[in-house]
């Protein structure tokens, strides 16, 4: 059956489209007070469960007049662009560290000392006691309310993708990712590292591009961020602890009725107790998993295993030779060879060459920033998820034209595809949105990589192959559209 969309049909979607935002917010429009929660954590952290939880139950116990939307995972910027933004109004609840805050309150650190904590027991003694509330009061006079429970964040490790640390000698040399903290910075270089301040968005790019040698950082960020999948060694350093305190705009916070101020205090701090366990829970259980299956935290399968498998994939791998041996090669000229293997090389370097190009560029373009700056503006489109995804659309095809696809899933998608999670869109459809569309770019000239290789290999001129080219770049396109429009066709059986 064949459909006919008129011009009226194709208005009105604009319309709706244009008017999703202001139908999506007429029910938070609705509360008395609006506020922006965001934080630094990736959608899966229990702090942003416990954030989550401790929203609904103010939402419900303030009779739906207070409102906070969460923001994870960095949507709303970096950790110091964060704070600015707090400080000036646009955020009102961000939970953070003291050594971010230290920037502009220079003790709100202290905490970060080096080794300055045995064990938990020390520490919240320490910073529910008076230390914390020393702490507290300091950060006042710089505009802020600070939450009188801290949540945890753990004590932070050291993760190597070449060598072993097992002692102060092995940083020698060694370069590190650290935060933007000078504690930090001065602590490594004191034992003759050389640490480098970098995004914690961009860590995993850096890491993977061996920008860097590794990485320091809480346990249950380590996991979360996946680090393991590009580090080798862990070292169980505790050399510093580190929280959130739950900070708030001071002028957010005086303009809410002090019955809705009781409410809010007393669930994030529930949410406190909560988080802490957590945190121990789950750094207790990555230990583990860690000890148990290497740095990926997978159990290595048996010798035994592997070759038993093997042998029953083996049938399924010799078939294709068997099968070139009797149709192809029995008419083989063996003179072809050399030629062969001489045109195979070349194409061979040649690929390699642009791939290679392409990564490097990548490389430059996650060092420049412009792949967060990219996902700040993406995030922030009108029109919810479709605006999303149809821009999404665009960013993948022209990144899958310029760079090949590797590099710029290694770019755009440990950015991209928690902030889709976090706005609605299924990992799966997402992901074949992303494929298909890179496809598109990389298939289509004048740019696309994939049309060159294509048409090297086949022996074809380009020039001939342009003209032949589009109707499958018309499918491709139709498919793209129609998988993203229907997240039944990808996630339908699952």
């Amino acid at each position: 059956m064949t459909t006919i969309i008129t011009r009226r049909q194709i208005g009105l979607s604009a319309l709706v489209t244009l008017a999703a935002p202001v139908i999506l917010r007429h029910s938070a429009d609705a509360a008395e007070f609006n506020y922006k929660f965001a934080t630094n954590q990736p959608l899966g952290h229990p702090s942003n469960a416990r954030a989550q939880e401790a929203i609904d139950r103010v939402r419900d116990q303030s009779g739906g007049r207070l409102a906070m939307q969460l923001f994870p995972n960095n949507q709303l910027g970096g950790d110091t662009d964060m704070l600015s933004q707090l400080r000036a109004g646009a955020i009102q609840f961000f939970p953070t560290s003291g050594l971010i805050v230290q920037t502009i309150v220079p003790v709100a650190g202290a905490n970060g000392v080096g080794f300055a904590f045995k064990d938990y027991k020390e520490v919240w003694a320490a910073m529910d006691g008076d230390f914390g509330t020393y702490l507290r009061a300091q950060m006042a006079p710089a505009g802020l309310y600070v939450f009188p429970k801290i949540w945890d964040n753990g004590f932070r490790q050291m993760t190597s993708g070449k060598k072993p640390i097992n002692s102060p000698d092995d940083l020698r040399g060694f370069k590190i990712r650290v935060p933007v903290m000078p504690i930090e910075v001065s602590l490594f270089e004191s034992y003759g590292a050389a640490p480098t301040g970098i995004n914690i968005k961009e860590a995993y790019s850096a890491l993977q591009t061996g920008l860097v040698d590794g990485q320091e950082n809480p346990l249950s960020i380590i996991y979360n961020w996946k680090f393991f999948e590009v580090q080798k060694y862990c070292a169980m350093t505790n050399h510093m602890w580190d929280g959130f305190w739950v900070v708030s705009n001071r002028r957010a916070w005086e303009r809410l009725p002090k019955d809705l101020q009781e409410i809010v205090s007393r669930n994030f701090d529930a949410a406190a107790d909560v988080q802490r366990a957590d945190i121990r829970k789950l750094n207790e259980g990555i230990i583990c998993r860690l000890r148990a299956g290497g740095a990926a935290g997978t159990p290595r399968a048996p010798v035994r295993l592997m070759l038993r498998r093997t042998l029953v994939a083996l049938p399924a791998l010799v078939l294709p030779f068997l099968i070139r041996a009797a149709v192809v090669y029995r008419r083989f000229d063996p003179a072809r060879i050399y030629p062969m293997l001489v045109g195979t090389a070349a194409l061979s370097g040649a690929i390699m060459l642009i791939i290679g190009m392409a990564t490097a560029m990548a490389w430059a373009l996650t060092q420049s920033g412009f792949s967060t700056t990219l996902v700040d503006l993406m995030i922030h489109i009108p029109g919810g998820r479709v605006g999303f995804m149809a821009v999404s659309i665009v960013v993948f095809t022209v990144l899958g034209s310029l760079l090949e696809g590797i590099p710029a899933i290694v770019l755009l998608g440990p950015l991209l595809f928690p902030a889709a999670r976090a706005i609605g869109i299924h990992d799966v459809q997402y992901a074949m949105v992303s494929v298909l569309s890179m496809g598109l770019g990389l298939f289509a000239p004048p740019f696309g990589i994939g049309f060159y290789f294509s048409s090297a290999i086949g022996g074809a001129s380009p020039d001939a192959a342009m003209r032949r080219i589009w109707p499958y770049l018309g499918a491709l396109l139709v498919a793209v559209i129609v998988v993203a429009a229907v997240p039944w066709i990808s996630i339908g059986f699952l």
